[in-house]
């Protein structure tokens, strides 16, 4: 197979410089906004190969890495807050090198590897539905799949579907691990991001957001699917948003094209994510409501 480069900024250059706009639980973005935040941050260019490799396929690579990275690089935190820089690039670096890719370039006849036993499957998916960990999504009639991906990385086990439905992007990730606490948190938005409006339920907790980054700007609504301790699954779609076709009115941040636009977005979807949340039986809500009861008293 033919050698193809993909010249990536290093991620490593990087990372001093966007640490702080990190969280513990940094919103998943489509990977062509993350490559243009890291492209504006590093400062000496990286070039990876792989033989047959091809861009598209190292931009979903990484940013899988990427989000791996960060959790793992939290849970060997000390607070689980913030997490060591040199951590999270070395776990980057050994993550990307798993999936093939290389800072040499590959001889010009290569004999294929033995690949590696393949990470158990966490999800199933038949026709237009993704299932795991008993939860049963419907996509919607056009997604179309991209990718998937298995992978596991010390305790956590990912599986990573990503569709393209009409012009927008849906990544399902179904995250297990045998070490982490996936408690109900909030789906948070960090800069350059801004929140736009967000809503949780039980166990369903999702954000709405915006972004400009170098003159181009996205739209988006990620969510939180919590399972249990153990098990999770997030949810993102993203898309291109228009650029402002006047001035913003004054205290705000987005033109009223904009704002019509992202009202259309979040009303398009939130329905949707609402319907794939799980359900919990009458027996827990009876048990709720009789506990809420009896507080009152």
């Amino acid at each position: 197979m033919t050698a193809v480069k993909s010249a990536i900024r290093n991620p490593q250059s990087a990372i001093a410089l966007i640490r702080n706009l990190l969280t513990p639980h940094s919103s998943l973005l489509t990977s062509f906004l993350l490559l243009l935040l890291l492209q504006g941050c590093a400062s000496s260019p990286q070039t990876w190969y792989k033989p047959g490799g091809t861009q598209r396929e190292y931009d979903l690579n990484a940013r899988e890495c990427e989000v791996l990275a960060e959790q793992q690089a939290l849970l060997k935190s000390e607070t689980g807050k913030r997490y060591d820089p040199l951590t999270y690039a070395e776990l980057y670096q050994r993550c990307i090198k798993a999936k093939g890719w290389g800072t040499e370039p590959p001889p010009t006849a290569q004999q294929p590897e033995t690949e590696a036993s393949p990470a158990p499957a966490l999800g199933t998916r038949t026709d237009n539905r993704l299932s795991a960990f008993g939860l049963d999504f419907t996509l919607p009639g056009n997604a179309r799949l991209l990718s998937s991906n298995k992978q596991t990385i010390g305790p956590t086990r990912l599986e990573t579907f990503m569709f393209q439905t009409g012009g927008d992007f849906m990544n399902i990730i179904f995250q297990e691990s045998e070490e982490a606490t996936f408690n109900p948190i909030d789906y948070p938005v960090s800069l350059p991001y801004q929140l736009y409006t967000s809503d949780w339920g039980t166990n369903l907790r999702w954000s709405a957001f915006w972004g400009e980054i170098k003159g181009e700007w996205v739209k988006g609504i990620g969510a939180f699917f919590t399972v249990s301790k153990k098990q999770r699954t997030i949810v993102v779609i993203t898309a291109p948003m228009a650029a402002p076709a006047e001035a913003p009115p004054e205290n705000l941040q987005l033109a009223r094209n904009q704002y019509q636009e992202m009202e259309s977005f979040v009303e398009q979807w939130r329905p949707w994510l609402v319907d794939q949340a799980p359900r919990e039986s009458w027996v827990k809500q009876g048990l709720k409501k009789a506990f809420d009861v009896l507080r009152s008293f």
